[in-house]
């Protein structure tokens, strides 16, 4: 058995990690040491600290990097210096989803476009697209800087991808940019861009390939760079790389519908934990109960809750607040959140190399009927069945031997490759439970003409029935 890399530090590390999401008023007088010991009080190892993207948190020598004006306390590189000397890895956040409006004006082309060929500007920050030259060409060299200048320990990528949506939530549509439409085109035969979110538009479907394949390209350029000058930094949410953290919330909105799923830490952590064995998960218990309400904090027992759900799947401890412990104006949530880290840091060590002796696997993925997979999530939770859950994306990398039944809650995009794998599984003598319309489309979002599974025993891909109130299986 090979040795483990010394470098990737995170491996065997009991992780608590606590994110103080800094406004940029909070560098007017932070203090190095008094950060580190409010640290201390929750007993965390592991920070998140507001570093690079729409703001430079540090002295930047990049043209398009819009520098803090606000940095008149102790130096981001001071603040890292004695997280290290108490043994406290550090975080650095950064987003490149905006740039704040002088930017913009010297480069209007790395904007998102909206379909009407509106720009969002969202009170001075304005939207960039994946596609453009800032996050394609400017954001890595900002990272370069960030990660060679200060000793960060890790990185994570806040509001990646494709936003169409501004923190007011409101909804702008699909990005035309000239670099999507022009990558579009490239890769779909001139096609142009939809102009709206429609599933049953063959163009959108198009659209969802091309986020895949776009998304999957960044990340793996992301990595590599990051690599190329710090191979110990460990990243979040890099699934290509499949190495490093996997960084997710749970959190609550007013415009959500009720109820509230009171198992989205179980859930996170869950599939996380099966399906990227080799990933810390890091789910975090959000301090706020929205966004726009994040100096109060909600209910003490439901930041435990949350806690205790990732260490009871294999996960880590995780911690969000807007602003800085210290400054914090509702700490009602600390004594419920220092309890579980107290805990974990006299126990953290029982909870390293855990592995799963489920029997059942319920699949999942990002184009997923999630009322169908959170309904079955409940009744195996609730009935005290052990059960992983497995992502699409990686499940095939994945082995399948230990599972006696695997569920397909309504998952209709399945690949050619998934579905002979799930057909072989069958033949071995597992159990497929596939439930209405899974594997009805491929990958590439297409309707299936024939049976999506042999093991279905089925001679032509039936009709659906969206309603089945009055309906009864007979066994």
């Amino acid at each position: 058995m090979s040795e483990p890399n010394t470098n990737k530090w995170w491996i065997n590390r009991p992780w608590r990690e606590i994110q103080t999401n800094l406004r940029e008023i909070d560098m007017l007088d932070i203090n190095a040491e008094q950060f580190v010991a409010d640290l201390q009080q929750f007993k965390a190892n592991v920070v998140m600290i507001n570093a690079a993207g729409i703001i430079a948190s540090y002295p930047t020598k990049l043209p398009y990097h819009f520098q803090s004006p606000y940095l008149t306390g102790d130096s981001l590189k001071d603040i890292i210096a004695a997280c290290h000397k108490a043994d406290i890895k550090v975080i650095a956040r950064t987003d490149f989803s905006k740039v704040r409006r002088p930017v913009y004006e010297m480069h209007p082309e790395w904007a998102y476009l909206s379909p009407k060929g509106h720009i969002v500007d969202y009170n001075g920050d304005v939207h960039v697209c994946l596609n453009g030259d800032y996050q394609q060409q400017y954001a890595p060299e900002i990272i370069k800087e960030a990660i060679t200048e200060l000793d960060f320990d890790g990185i994570f990528f806040n509001m990646g991808g494709y936003q169409v949506k501004d923190y007011s939530y409101n909804y702008y549509g699909i990005c035309h940019c000239d670099s999507c439409k022009t990558k579009f085109a490239a890769m779909f035969d001139g096609s142009p861009l939809p102009k709206e979110e429609n599933p049953n538009d063959p163009l959108f479907k198009q659209y969802m390939v091309f986020k895949q394949r776009t998304l999957r390209d960044y990340a793996e350029k992301m990595y590599k760079v990051i690599l190329g000058v710090r191979p110990d930094i460990c990243i979040a949410n890099n699934f290509e790389l499949k190495e490093g953290f996997i960084r997710q919330e749970s959190n609550t909105a007013f415009d959500r519908p009720l109820p509230h799923w009171q198992y989205s830490a179980s859930d996170n952590t869950k599939w996380a934990v099966s399906s990227y064995p080799s990933m810390v998960s890091s789910n975090t218990t959000v301090d706020f109960p929205d966004y726009h309400h994040r100096h109060v904090a909600i209910s003490p027992f439901q930041q435990k809750l949350r806690l205790a759900q990732n260490l009871a799947n294999g996960g880590g401890l995780d911690y969000y607040l807007i602003g800085r412990l210290d400054n914090h104006e509702d700490k009602s949530g600390y004594e419920g959140i220092k309890e579980i880290f107290h805990y974990h840091a006299e126990q953290g060590e029982h909870y390293l190399n855990i592995t799963s002796h489920s029997t059942i696997a319920l699949l999942n993925g990002p184009s997923g009927n999630q009322a169908e997979f959170r309904g079955w999530f409940r009744f195996l939770t609730e009935n005290h069945y052990l059960f992983d859950t497995l992502m699409v994306q990686n499940a095939l990398n994945l082995p399948w031997d230990k599972y006696r039944a695997i569920i397909i809650p309504d998952y209709q995009p399945l690949s050619a490759e998934m579905t002979v794998a799930l057909d072989a599984y069958a033949a071995a003598g597992g159990t497929v439970i596939s439930v209405c319309r899974s594997g009805f489309q491929d990958e590439a979002y297409q309707p299936r003409k024939e049976v999506p599974l042999q093991c279905l025993g089925l001679d032509q891909v039936l009709t659906v029935r969206e309603d089945n109130r009055s309906a009864y299986f007979k066994i």
